[in-house]
This record gives C-alpha cells, sequence and structure tokens, in this order.
C-alpha cells in the first residue's frame, strides 16, 4: 500500500474506531503501555503537516489535539503508521 494512502487510512481508522467503536476503544486503550517520549515521527505523518511541530517537538503538548492524544489506538494503528521502533507505546 502506498505510504501517502497508508496515513490517510490509518487516520480514517482511527477516527471511525474512536466514534463507533467505543468498547474496541477502550478495551485497546487499557491495553496500551508506555508513554510519548516526543520524538516526533508520528506527528511528521499527519496529513496536512501539522502546524504545531517544531523540529521534532510538538508546541503544545500540554494542550495537544484529541486524534494525538489517542494515538496509537491499536497495535494495527503502530503498523500503519510505519511508527513501530520509534513509538515507546506498547500493547500487552
Amino acid at each position: 500500500m502506498n505510504s501517502g494512502f497508508r496515513y490517510v487510512y490509518a487516520g480514517i481508522r482511527r477516527r471511525v474506531i474512536f466514534y463507533f467503536c467505543k468498547g474496541y476503544f477502550n478495551r485497546q486503550l487499557a491495553r496500551r503501555r508506555g508513554a510519548c517520549n516526543q520524538e516526533g515521527t508520528c506527528c511528521k505523518l499527519t496529513i496536512p503537516w501539522c502546524p504545531h511541530l517544531r523540529g521534532n517537538t510538538c508546541s503544545i503538548y500540554s494542550a495537544q489535539p484529541l486524534f494525538c492524544k489517542i494515538f496509537p489506538v491499536d497495535p494495527k494503528d503502530l503498523e500503519l503508521s510505519d511508527v513501530k521502533g520509534a513509538c515507546a507505546y506498547s500493547f500487552e
């Protein structure tokens, strides 16, 4: 799958899960371990480009948008977003 399309698909998928699959979303959130290491890889994948990214750091991290806070929603989100290894989150 083309990487640009994959990132768009991942973003749409994340929103569908959040809005329409609350049970699944909450179960996955309970399985999520780790914390954002504020490394910036996931921020570079947003379409359009995140205007709050300064170098590799979020300039509004303490007040970040909802869909930044909920990333990643599950292991597939990590895979589709190509951030495995860079992202400090994992799922048990």
